[in-house]
């Protein structure tokens, strides 16, 4: 092979900038992920994806079915009307807790005079989130009333906890200070007593002389959320709770009735119409049977298409090795130097290229190189039809896909499928009708198609209905109301 300079300079360039680019992207991967999805942050990992495929198998079931196992009164205070998928998950560190921050202070800020100062804290599982902004303050001491909730995995996998305190500017705002947390560690602390800890922070403008390192006071402890809503099902209920003295009242509605008790307001505080929710549920059983229908339909249509594809894939393997066995009988008949038996696969795969080339543009059928369905069938439908080719040529039965390197370099030795008895007369029946089954799979890919396209107009035209009758409903009702009014005496406008 003739060395050629100027193509090796050619792929020694395409390969640098192809290494220089990946490293940049690399580099601001926080930019580009910015510019593509409008996040820095790839919120999710291996642990999402091991709990959301084994465990929420792929988001269809959520394992609030188990909390009728934890129902019971015997069941401990902590395990109560719990999910034990979740807890499970959980205790594997694949899922996460509920960790409260309060009781925030901040001390010893590297800042020179009065600040409007705030805290971030955020890590790759939970959004970045912020305090209120304490206005005026000086840098010694900053308190912050708000209580942060995060999303902690107990696994050394987890991305640490990132704290920030940072000053509001009138154009945009600065870090000050900043602290990294373990969330093994911080769940440690939430569930032991000594849970109240003051951190060190690492001063980010290093320009800055300081007498003493800036500090965070955090309580870390457990959700102590009055409606407990760790332990409240996936179902349409609204929970709220109110103080009164030191006494909190948890009440649980139906949503459709709590829409009723708390109507819809606009942004100015008058009341607005909304869809009834018997409506509104009545359509989503539609589309959820739908959905099922949809996926039903295109798992079988999938598996049906996948099941032709790969039987037509074998039939043709099998049937190419008994061309290629008839091509080297028939040669055989008239030959001066006959082909020798037994025949390795590399061996019938060049006798068949060789045929090929030589029947190319020929259009003859029936010779050797080029045998017809009846031909192959002598030694296909052996010994079915009293023939002896393979026990005289001690030729072993084919067997598809047998021969590709690949898989025999996997699997160390001669591997295939056995060909049936019979397949020969199978494929005859294939290639007779082989238009016909493309079309039946295409005209099955597009009733799906179709199916879908009629659920879709079947619920928009319900939701229509819907809207037209409980339309009719509200004119009626203020139409009577109306009535009412001017019965009384009094003309109410509306």
């Amino acid at each position: 092979m003739d060395f050629n300079p100027v193509k090796l300079v050619n792929e020694a360039v395409v390969i640098i900038i192809v290494v220089i680019a990946l490293a940049g992207v690399w580099r601001y991967r926080d930019r580009v992920l910015a510019a593509l999805t409008g996040d820095d942050k790839i919120h999710g990992g291996i642990l999402d994806c091991i709990w959301n495929s084994c465990f929420l198998c792929c988001g269809t079931c959520t394992g609030d079915w188990t909390r009728c196992f934890t129902e019971c009164q015997l069941c401990p205070a902590r395990y109560r009307k719990r999910n034990l998928v979740r807890l499970v998950g959980q205790w594997l560190g694949l899922t996460t807790h509920t960790v409260e921050m309060k009781n925030i202070t901040v001390g010893d800020l590297p800042f020179a005079g009065r600040g409007d100062f705030y805290v971030s804290v955020g890590n790759a599982t939970n959004p970045e989130m912020f305090t209120s902004v304490a206005e005026e303050k000086l840098p010694k001491v900053v308190h912050f009333p708000e209580i942060i909730t995060l999303k902690l995995r107990a696994s050394p996998l987890e991305g640490r906890i990132c704290i920030k305190v940072r000053e509001l500017n009138v154009f945009g705002s600065q870090d000050v200070c900043v602290c990294y947390l373990g969330a093994m560690n911080v769940l440690h602390w939430a569930w032991s007593n000594e849970n109240m800890k003051r951190f060190e922070m690492k001063t980010l403008d290093q320009a800055f002389e300081h007498e003493t390192p800036p500090w965070i006071l955090v309580e870390f402890g457990e959700a102590a959320e009055p409606r407990q809503i760790d332990l409240i099902r996936d179902y349409e209920t609204v929970t709220t709770a109110t103080k009164q003295g030191d006494t909190w009242t948890t009440t649980q509605m139906d949503m459709a009735e709590y829409k009723q008790h708390s109507p819809l307001l606009d942004p100015t505080g008058h009341a607005i119409d909304e869809p009834l929710e018997e409506d509104l549920r009545q359509i989503a059983r539609m589309q959820s049977c739908a959905v099922w229908s949809f996926h039903f339909c295109n798992v079988w249509t999938f598996i049906v298409v996948l099941a032709y594809g790969a039987f037509r894939l074998y039939v043709w393997s099998c049937y190419r090795r008994f061309v290629w066995l008839t091509e080297a009988r028939l040669y055989n008949v008239n030959a001066t130097t006959p082909i020798k038996f037994p025949l390795s696969f590399h061996q019938m795969e060049t006798i068949g290229s060789q045929c090929a080339e030589e029947v190319e543009g020929t259009g003859e059928r029936g010779v050797p190189c080029r045998p017809s369905s009846a031909q192959v069938r002598v030694i296909c439908d052996e010994p079915k039809n009293g023939g002896t080719f393979f026990q005289t040529t001690q030729q072993p039965w084919p067997m598809a896909f047998a021969g590709t390197d690949w898989i025999e370099s996997v699997t160390g030795g001669r591997t295939g499928l056995p060909c049936f008895q019979g397949l020969c007369e199978v494929r005859d029946f294939i290639a007779k009708y082989e238009v016909e089954f493309i079309a039946l799979c295409v005209l099955v890919v597009m009733s799906n198609i179709i199916l879908r396209c009629a659920c879709n107009s079947c619920i928009r035209s319900k939701r229509s209905e819907l809207q037209r009758m409980r339309q009719e409903q509200s004119k009626m009702f203020r139409k009577n109301r109306q009535e009412q009014e001017q019965s009384r005496g009094g003309i109410r406008f509306w």
